[in-house]
């Protein structure tokens, strides 16, 4: 996409931008050359690799913590700001709250909440409190985007029987049957869709599902396994769809557990249960579909992003 005069561009400010999902959304807004693009981040992230980084390829550097700070200390930070966009983790996904605040006090045009998971209307905990942050910010009476994603491309694919990674148990967990179809996203794409949502007047006052591709849990296993050559059966963990409740009980019923686990389980129901996680879900809850707005761009299919895989598995974290 060819870059616009910086009289044109809008000024973005990126809550959460060098997570390991927001740092892919910061890297297409800076490539696109729309935007001047402010990252938000705490003091003490000042030396980390991810923020000199993106402030090497253009992005101006704010400090503020959305979890610490007032919504007077963040209008502050927001000054000169005409969209807010929040790719934060889990934890501080209720202290959004003072940053909308912040937004709407000055003026801020429009703002899109840390959502970009799967489309329902209820979801386990996690997808409660995020659709408590849209109504919160629909009661302001600020613009807002809403965007959803699927799931990670990332998350999706069973790791190599040998990979160490924390993500490595829960990437093999296979929910139900294997024949409910469910969209997943690359985050590579995740920042192109991004990018081209927040740019489009089209989009203002809406929710916006993207997908990159949809398959079944036993098409995705049949892809690994032609792609890496690997057998993965003897490392499948297959949770047959009445049990997923069973095993969100079990874990509710400790004093502490693995929250990761506990989200997995959430969305697992809502994916491969319910079958939620699809586009005509999404139109179903009022979304309008990313790809039918911007038909020119090609998202990585599964199988493509699975070469990449394969060839180097990342280090993938889920941010909590």
């Amino acid at each position: 996409m060819p870059q616009t005069d910086s009289s044109s561009r809008s000024t973005i400010l990126v809550a959460g931008g060098n997570g390991n999902s927001g740092v892919f959304v910061v890297n297409a807004l800076l490539e696109s050359g729309n935007f001047d693009v402010i990252l938000l981040t705490r003091p003490e992230s000042e030396g980390k690799h991810r923020v000199k980084s993106l402030k090497e390829k253009g992005a101006e550097i704010r400090f503020g913590d959305i979890s610490k700070n007032s919504v007077s200390e963040l209008e502050q930070v927001l000054k000169g700001v005409k969209i807010v966009l929040s790719m934060v983790s889990i934890a501080p996904l209720d202290d959004q709250k003072k940053l909308f605040q912040a937004a709407k006090n000055v003026g801020v045009e429009r703002v899109v909440p840390s959502d970009f998971a799967t489309p329902t209307a209820g979801g386990g905990r996690l997808k409660q409190r995020k659709l408590g942050i849209r109504s919160f910010i629909k009661d302001l009476g600020i613009g807002y985007t809403f965007i959803d994603v699927g799931w990670w491309m990332e998350l999706i694919l069973p790791y190599p029987i040998d990979h160490p990674g924390p993500m490595t148990a829960l990437s093999r967990l296979f929910v139900g049957s294997g024949g409910v179809r469910s969209s997943v996203t690359r985050r590579e794409d995740i920042g192109t869709f991004v990018a081209r949502i927040l740019a489009d007047p089209r989009t203002l006052n809406t929710y916006i599902f993207c997908h990159g591709d949809v398959v079944t849990m036993n098409e995705v296993y049949a892809i690994a396994e032609k792609v890496a050559k690997v057998d993965f059966s003897a490392v499948k963990a297959p949770l047959p769809a009445e049990a997923v409740k069973e095993k969100i009980a079990e874990l509710d019923a400790q004093k502490e557990y693995d929250s990761t686990t506990r989200i997995f389980y959430d969305y697992g129901y809502s994916m491969y249960v319910l079958g939620e996680n699809t586009v005509e879900n999404a139109k179903q809850l009022g979304a309008l579909d990313a790809r039918e707005l911007y038909p020119d761009f090609k998202p990585s299919t599964l199988e493509e992003f699975a070469v990449q895989f394969y060839k180097e598995v990342p280090p993938i974290e889920y941010d909590m």
